[in-house]
């Protein structure tokens, strides 16, 4: 298993039509797809500067985060494979994003499941 976190510098004006577009896009019928987890960044200033120590915001946006679980990187990229391309011969999105979107493959070495 591999994790894709991927950053999204949403507009501030455009977050509910960003998360219109991300449920139409989510592979609930891929086998080689683990689940995700989208969050946000808080900006809550009563945040203890331990917990601050991460710094995803950028200016004009909401810094969204998607933590995907795939089988491997391959069928992430082989699921994506158009947006992918697409977003390399013409960039991001403007009408909903501000920046191009960040993506990084991290390994999973140690996994702990929840206990219930």
């Amino acid at each position: 298993m591999v994790i894709i976190l991927i950053r999204r510098f949403v507009r501030a004006d455009r977050v509910e039509h960003f998360l219109d577009t991300y449920r139409r896009q989510t592979p609930i019928n891929n086998p080689a797809f683990g689940g995700e987890t989208l969050t946000r960044a808080s900006d809550d200033s009563r945040l203890p500067p331990g917990l601050r120590g991460f710094s995803l915001s950028a200016p004009g946006s909401v810094t969204i985060l998607n933590i995907a679980k795939w089988d491997s990187w391959e069928a992430f990229a082989e699921e994506f494979a158009a947006q992918l391309q697409e977003e390399t011969e013409h960039g991001f999105d403007a009408e909903i994003e501000t920046a191009p979107r960040q993506r990084i493959v991290l390994e999973v070495i140690e996994d702990h499941p929840s206990v219930e």
